[in-house]
């Protein structure tokens, strides 16, 4: 019989240190956290100008004030429509895992507390791996903090997006131990494999793809080794399916309810008040457009770690790394991986776009999640490899010698430094956890509320409105996403366009003149939608080139004079309305 090479890793045993390396990465993960930790009550990480963090911080106000069973019908976003939230935006895990910091700090005042939990896990999960793959306690803490600073996951950060964060905690758990279940056979960690990939998907279902590919990797190197695959995957999957399953279900079921699923990559669609299409859009999120923002960066020392790991060593050392990284790198780069002439040569993240349900796919540069957790490993094996050189040293050579430890926490604390000097994502941006002034002042009134300037397709500057109701709780006419942006859902768009009213409002913002509609027809159909008042933010009113002059104007046209001025707002009560129309 012909001797085939050994292409799995075997993962050994937690070295006994290792609960002293998950208290250094508390310590690390704090070092990067520090812009929240100084005000920790009072502040989250995120860049309030982008939108995702409020609506990362909404989604988790959902959970924990209405519960799953209210999120399939609730009508707090775009009313009176009803959404449901389980299906336009996934499973919420990483919801029902925040609860007990809000529960014991107030929300969402135990919001950054939960980010800085999230990114220590996410640490400790690569650590885990990391020890095992090299038995080496100083592997898994250059690990822990190369995964840590790894510009993706302070990317998302930035953000506000700790939901993709949260969801990274559950992959090295699953390449782990779907590793240890081919090379041992053992059905225990095959079905501890599937929990975890279940657990990546609830957190956010492209998470469960990647760990997909992953743990396909995996199970193409058992075959080359010749270790059958079979069992521990179909044990994985189908623990997978049993957890994860209904809620997809749900999801798939229902896909016509997200937006942009049936775009194709050449479809023409709206953005930003620009024509372009889908495939233009993915290719200003790829890995090569998004450097200036930091989702990638050059960093010589984690990658000099990298190459050490691999360079000399067995194949099941470096092989399944290797592969990951290289998948990972290839979706990243979008549909497009270059040009012939003026042909594009489309890359595998093209063929994404032929299977619905990874359609909504957006951001490919989210792929290099997945090289992520393999270039932690590979630097993890880098710096056991210097902490072999010191011990050998150390017993030729009389004198001091730098111990294992100190070995390893010099590194880490290398990695951390350039990590500050690289990215541009560091220091981490916060957002206010108290209530703005707008909170406070819808907070004062009753009722479903339009909130104006509505967000359009030419003005996308955040979701304020969703961070405001987390603490004022009232229903808003607005929605998640601007209702004449093409990608928006398909509900919201079929509803946008029968309110001519709506229409007319909004429209004010722009250049072009309104439809001419009388207050008491506007009147009317805020009446016909239950809407107890309109207001006018003059903080954005009165932001330079944030909506056209002669804004506010547009709007007495069409509501009459306002009623009352409450903090920054202009406020229209529609019965107001309705009895001046019958003076």
């Amino acid at each position: 019989m012909r001797h085939r090479p050994a292409t799995l890793p075997r993962l050994g045993p937690l070295p006994p240190t290792w609960p002293w390396v998950a208290a250094g990465l508390l310590g690390s993960a704090a070092v990067l956290m520090l812009p929240v930790l100084g005000a920790p009550l009072d502040r989250f990480a995120g860049d309030p100008r982008h939108p995702d963090g409020a609506g990362t911080v909404w989604t988790h106000w959902l959970v924990h004030e209405h519960g799953l069973g209210a999120m399939r019908s609730l009508r707090l976003v775009g009313w009176p429509q009803a959404f449901d939230i389980l299906v336009v935006q996934g499973f919420p895990l990483d919801g029902l895992a925040s609860w007990p910091f809000d529960a014991l700090l107030g929300w969402p005042a135990g919001f950054g507390l939960f980010q800085l939990a999230t990114l220590w896990a996410a640490g400790l999960s690569a650590s885990w791996l990391a020890a095992r793959w090299w038995r080496s306690a100083p592997a898994g803490l250059v690990a822990g903090v190369a995964t840590q600073v790894a510009a993706p996951v302070l990317f998302e950060l930035a953000q506000g997006r700790s939901t993709q964060v949260f969801a990274l905690v559950f992959l090295p758990l699953a390449l782990g131990l779907f590793a240890d279940a081919l090379v041992s056979n053992r059905q225990r960690s095959a079905v501890l494999a599937g929990i975890a990939v279940a657990a990546s998907a609830l957190s956010w279902w492209y998470m469960g793809f990647f760990c997909a590919i992953g743990l396909a990797v995996l199970a193409i190197l058992a075959r080359v080794e010749g270790a059958p695959p079979s069992r521990p995957a179909v044990t994985a999957a189908l623990t997978a399916a049993c957890i994860a399953g209904p809620p997809a279900g749900l999801t798939f079921a229902h896909l016509g309810q997200q937006g942009g699923t049936a775009i194709t990559l050449s479809d023409p669609i709206a953005w930003a008040g620009t024509a372009t299409s889908l495939q233009v859009l993915l290719e200003e999120r790829d890995a090569i457009a998004l450097l200036p923002e930091g989702a990638v960066a050059f960093t010589p020392v984690l990658w000099a770690l990298a190459v050490a790991g691999a360079a000399g060593r067995p194949a099941r050392r470096w092989l399944a790394p290797l592969s990951w990284i290289l998948v990972a790198v290839l979706l990243s780069l979008g549909p497009v991986l270059g040009w012939v002439g003026s042909h594009p040569l489309p890359g595998p993240f093209a063929a994404l776009s032929m299977v619905p349900v990874l359609r909504r796919l957006w951001w490919p540069a989210r792929a290099l999640l997945l090289a992520t957790v393999a270039v932690a490993v590979l630097a993890g094996g880098g710096a056991a490899r210097l902490v072999e050189a010191a011990r050998r040293r150390s017993r030729r050579l009389p004198g001091p010698a730098l111990g294992p430890v100190l070995v390893a926490m010099v590194v880490a604390v290398g990695l951390l430094v350039e990590a500050h000097l690289a990215l541009p994502t560091l220091p981490l941006p916060v957002t206010s956890a108290r209530p703005s002034a707008q909170a406070e002042a819808l907070r004062a009134g009753h009722g479903p509320v339009l909130v104006l300037p509505q967000e359009r397709a030419t003005h996308t500057d955040g979701r304020g409105f969703l961070l405001d109701q987390v603490f004022h709780g009232r229903p808003v006419v607005n929605t998640m996403m601007p209702p004449d942006l093409a990608t928006a859902p398909a509900a919201v768009r079929t509803f946008f366009a029968a309110q001519p009213a709506l229409q007319a409002l909004y429209a004010c913002a722009e250049d072009d003149h309104p439809r001419p509609l009388s207050p008491s027809t506007v009147q009317a159909a805020l009446a016909r939608l239950a809407v107890a008042e309109v207001v006018a933010d003059h903080a954005r009113i009165d932001a330079p080139g944030h909506v056209e002059p002669g804004y506010f104007d547009c709007l007495v046209s069409l509501l009459g004079p306002p009623d009352a001025r409450r903090g920054p707002y202009s406020v229209w009560a529609v019965s107001s309305i309705a009895e001046r129309n019958r003076l």
